[in-house]
């Protein structure tokens, strides 16, 4: 099957595989390599670059897009940047049955009523989607990424392709050194795309090398001196730096009220998957060597 043109990256510049193969998914037993880049130029601030890679896909797109809006401050930057660049766009937002994510998608529904948006409203029995969850033929074991899918699914069914705002940078630190983690599950979206043709973006901030690179900079220059989980903190720092208007919110999973449902799922998914949940941890100089090579 040939590839959806927007299942991975601008210039294809994200790769991976198993062993020898390039986006091979018949041989999960091999390691698994990753990389990125690099940079066709020296990248300009981060708000610039966010805006350039939402260009890119409008300009790419051959269908209707809609972008996932989770209630979270990386899928209302994904709109805003959206409206400030004039890209149509349809928020897709996923609402569960008993209001159970209702604080989450709060943040959404009010961005769409102030900016007189109509969102798509995907109404999910989410206790009896966990259940069917150990199903998925995709290698993972979190929910959320089986929710994307979901997202995804439901954009093409309607003729559209989405755009899942996932994909920035998070950091761990590990004996002094810091490293970018990417989580199998995010391959696994890559290969729900591939093996059902799915069209869309799976994870905008990786889109181009250019908007990642800025954003590791941005990073860099904050320092790690406190990293909180998934370096959230770091991440709204930046963000506020340059969009100061961002309204404050909890960090919310939208799973809060079913948090019994989630990890029993997700622990029939460790069951199921095992050894090949890994986590590919990218040394945070190593990333940027790869980004900025050529440069």
């Amino acid at each position: 099957m040939s590839l959806p043109s927007l299942s991975f990256s601008d210039n294809n510049h994200w790769r991976f595989g198993w062993g020898d193969g390039l986006y091979n998914f018949q041989n999960q037993y091999r390691p698994l390599w990753v990389t990125f880049g690099p940079c066709r130029y020296f990248p300009q601030t981060f708000d610039v670059e966010i805006a350039v890679a939402a260009r890119k896909i409008a300009e790419a797109a051959t269908k209707p897009i809609y972008v996932a809006m989770s209630g979270g401050i990386d899928s209302e930057l994904v709109a805003r940047t959206m409206l400030q660049e004039r890209i149509p766009f349809t928020p897709l937002i996923a609402q569960f049955e008993n209001d159970y994510n209702k604080d989450d998608i709060a943040y959404a529904l009010d961005f769409c009523r102030r900016h007189n948006l109509t969102p798509e409203i995907v109404k999910l029995d989410i206790i009896a989607f966990f259940k069917d969850s150990i199903h998925t033929p995709y290698i993972l074991a979190n929910c959320a990424h089986l929710m994307q899918m979901h997202l995804m699914r439901h954009a093409a069914r309607l003729g559209g392709m989405a755009v899942i705002a996932v994909g920035e940078q998070r950091y761990a630190i590990e004996d002094g050194k810091v490293f970018v983690p990417v989580p199998i599950e995010r391959i696994a979206v890559t290969h729900f795309m591939q093996a059902e043709g799915v069209e869309g973006v799976s994870a905008f901030y990786c889109y181009t090398p250019e908007m990642m690179l800025s954003l590791l900079r941005e990073a860099k220059a904050h320092g790690f001196g406190e990293v909180s989980e998934f370096a959230h903190n770091i991440k709204e720092d930046i963000y506020r730096k340059f969009w100061p208007d961002l309204s404050p919110r909890p960090k919310y999973s939208g799973f809060e009220n079913v948090l019994e449902h989630r990890r029993a799922a997700q622990k029939k998914l460790h069951k199921k998957y095992g050894p090949m949940l890994i986590k590919f941890m990218i040394p945070l100089d190593e990333l940027e060597l790869q980004l900025s090579k050529g440069l």
